[in-house]
């Protein structure tokens, strides 16, 4: 290159010089926005997925305890009264419910899908 460049004014090898340096710093920005495009995708696709399947499976356990606790209050009512009733009834919600932040979070984070379907199928037997 260095044959090419001899016979040019300097003005001309300023320009290839400055040119060249535009060229790395281009391909530097465009490997940087690249990089940053696909930290936010995968941080988006965490926030999105991962945490959601997080608080489904926070929700799911709340109402196993909520679920636990209105059996014994079914329980401790009087067969037949209307707080049994209300209790057991309560109980069916709150299964359904358990059931359904179960499978959500499941679809949210299939990568601990088995766990938490096997989890999902041990209420099921409640």
């Amino acid at each position: 290159m260095n044959w090419y460049l001899n016979n040019a004014k300097v003005s001309i090898k300023i320009v290839v010089l400055v040119t060249c340096i535009a060229l790395v710093g281009l391909a530097g920005i465009l490997y940087v926005s690249s990089t940053l495009k696909d930290t936010d995708s995968r941080y988006s696709s965490f926030i999105n997925n991962d945490a959601g399947g997080v608080i489904n499976s926070v929700r799911a356990l709340s109402q196993l305890r909520n679920l636990g606790y209105l059996i014994y209050q079914a329980k401790a009512a009087d067969m037949g009264s209307t707080e049994e009733s209300e209790a057991v009834a309560g109980a069916k919600g709150a299964a359904e419910k358990l059931l359904a932040h179960f499978e959500d979070a499941a679809r949210l984070m299939p990568a601990h899908a088995s766990e938490l379907n096997g989890f999902r199928d041990r209420a099921a037997e409640i």
